[in-house]
């Protein structure tokens, strides 16, 4: 079923402009076009009306966001409005795929009811009468438009908190979320500070969202993948570990160059005395030599390994070492910037590791039986007192 109105222009008076740019960015300095845009949905559209502002809140590959305002019935609501350049011959389902999974993620909430990711008002491709079909595929030559919910982008070098605790509370909610996905089946590997929102509510607390739902970094390949034969239970815990230290990395990186030496150990302090942070750590430790089997393998026959693996190393280690260093060198980065943050101890040394560990580890996930206390590679003085 299709979540996103289909809107022809028939005088191609909208999609014919877009069609003389390379890309969508134009638009970061043509409010004007933008405006014009809206006006043309709203004409179609009967139970809205969208306001657009000339404030850009962001732009890349993705397209380009503007603030706004959208008016439905006698409420007003602050919405961000989405614009992307949909070229000859795509087809509308895949730019529709990361609306449906967000809508899909809408439906799932808190256990105190809150969501965890905006909702979306409205969804729509305005598409030159020129082309509607190629090769019987439903497919669309011009602009989608997603109005959604607008909350406040985590920027944590602009984030103003009353205490270092606020930084790890925010750190703890965004696990918890990326928790809450895996126990509802949604595998969501793409995930960085800069995918989530805070959500300011009415009694000033904040509640953090997920933006940037592409379904092309959920995992869903198995055949082939380095986790095929594991059982469910052992893949969901042993992918949340995976993804939820990648993103705390990233997200202590970032905290770490906003804060000073002394309020960034503070930090650290506090996260160390997190009951939910604490379990994570012990699930690393514990799981590690799957991780580090699953990193150092580069033979992958999924494409969801192969994105996922490079996410993560992306996400977490120093760009050069991220491009120009072995695979090795990276695996190696990547467990220092743990070691940096919290107080996890190496029982043998990596050359040690990787000779006597990780071919035993691979015969083990390819069989489809995965203990990872039989092989541990770390412990940690905190998680296992």
């Amino acid at each position: 079923m299709s979540v996103c109105k289909t809107l022809v222009d028939k005088k191609n008076t909208i999609v014919e402009e877009v069609k003389l740019h390379s890309s969508i960015q134009f638009l970061e300095n043509d409010p004007e076009y933008a405006e014009r845009i809206l006006a043309f949905v709203n004409k179609k559209e009967k139970t809205m009306k969208i306001k657009v502002d000339t404030k850009v809140l962001g732009s890349g590959s993705f397209g380009v966001v503007y603030k706004g305002t959208l008016v439905k019935g006698n409420k007003d609501y602050k919405v961000a409005i989405k614009i992307k350049k949909i070229t000859a011959y795509d087809e509308k389902n895949t730019h529709e795929n990361e609306v449906k999974m967000q809508e899909k993620i809408y439906k799932i909430k808190k256990s105190n009811g809150d969501n965890i990711t905006p909702r979306v008002f409205l969804c729509a491709f305005i598409c030159s009468s020129d082309i509607l079909t190629y090769k019987n595929r439903d497919v669309c030559e011009g602009i989608q438009v997603i109005v959604m919910e607008r909350k406040t982008p985590m920027r944590i070098s602009k984030m103003e908190f009353n205490s270092v605790k606020d930084y790890k509370d925010i750190l703890v909610q965004a696990l918890k979320n990326y928790d809450i996905l895996v126990k509802n089946g949604v595998y969501m590997y793409d995930i960085k500070p800069e995918n989530n929102v805070i959500e300011i509510q009415e009694d000033g607390k904040m509640n953090v969202q997920i933006i940037d739902t592409d379904p092309e970094f959920v995992f869903n390949e198995f055949k082939g993948s380095f986790f095929e034969k594991m059982s469910k239970n052992s893949f969901k815990e042993i992918f949340l570990v995976l993804t939820q230290m990648m993103y705390m990395i990233n997200y202590n990186d970032k905290v770490n160059n906003t804060l000073t030496t002394k309020y960034y150990k503070r930090y650290l302090g506090e996260c160390a005395k997190d009951k939910y942070i604490s379990k994570l750590l012990k699930k690393f430790t514990g799981y590690f030599s799957v991780i580090y089997a699953f990193l150092m393998n580069e033979d992958y026959n999924s494409d969801d390994d192969k994105y996922l693996s490079k996410l993560l190393l992306k996400y977490t280690i120093d760009n050069d070492i991220y491009r120009n260093k072995t695979r090795k060198s990276q695996v190696k980065a990547f467990i220092d910037q743990i070691k940096k943050m919290f107080p996890i101890e190496e029982k043998e040394s990596l050359d040690t590791t990787i000779k006597k560990k990780t071919k035993k580890v691979i015969h083990v996930v390819k069989k489809g039986k995965v203990h990872s206390k039989k092989i541990p590679i770390f412990t940690s003085s905190r998680t296992d007192s």
